[in-house]
């Protein structure tokens, strides 16, 4: 890794599609670690290589996720609403490779109260700035939970990687970085 681990250097290899026709890597892509655990975005490719910013590089710029305080609630589960309920946060990534922002309420069903932040909830992707195939990955996990003068809870969130020890990530080949998808050929336009 190089700029202190902000952003990621990453060989390529050869990515084929079904009919075995190269696809380049490009600026756009989401580098994902372990299948759910959103690393960055690529921000340049050439040679096989590819550059990924860490999301937790401050000049990432902010990324806004989603906390679903019933997710892990059987009771919600088996009503089908796991989802009713949704905060939100505007993260910003600070030292110690670690996310921090304020938490707001997105839905709240009707009567219900703005639940508290717990450390251990589950931050998601939900941010309109990144690739549809993105969104919902997971962010990290609430660490700490602090409150702003103004009460609301503020939530540092540690990513579900390292990035000095990840050995190896899966680049999400995305639509909107495909400028709309594949030639005939089975490449980028």
């Amino acid at each position: 890794a190089a700029g202190g681990a902000s952003i990621l250097m990453v060989r390529t290899g050869g990515v084929r599609d079904s009919t075995g026709a190269t696809i380049a890597v490009g600026p756009g892509d989401v580098a994902v670690h372990e299948g759910v655990n959103l690393v960055g975005r690529v921000i340049g490719a050439r040679g096989g290589v590819a550059d990924i910013r860490v999301m937790t590089d401050p000049s990432a710029g902010v990324i806004r996720g989603s906390i679903y305080p019933d997710e892990l609630d059987p009771q919600a589960l088996r009503a089908g609403t796991p989802d009713a309920l949704a905060l939100g946060t505007q993260l910003i990534g600070i030292a110690g490779g670690r996310l921090r922002g304020v938490v707001y309420a997105l839905r709240l069903p009707e009567g219900r109260l703005e639940p508290d932040v717990r450390v251990g909830m589950t931050v998601r992707l939900s941010d309109p700035s990144w690739p549809r195939a993105a969104q919902m990955l997971v962010i990290g996990t609430v660490e700490r939970v602090e409150r702003a003068d103004n009460g609301r809870p503020i939530v540092i969130v540690r990513p579900g990687f390292e990035p000095q020890s990840l050995q190896e990530v899966t680049i999400m080949l995305t639509t909107e970085a495909m400028g709309g998808g594949l030639d005939a050929g089975g490449r980028r336009p």
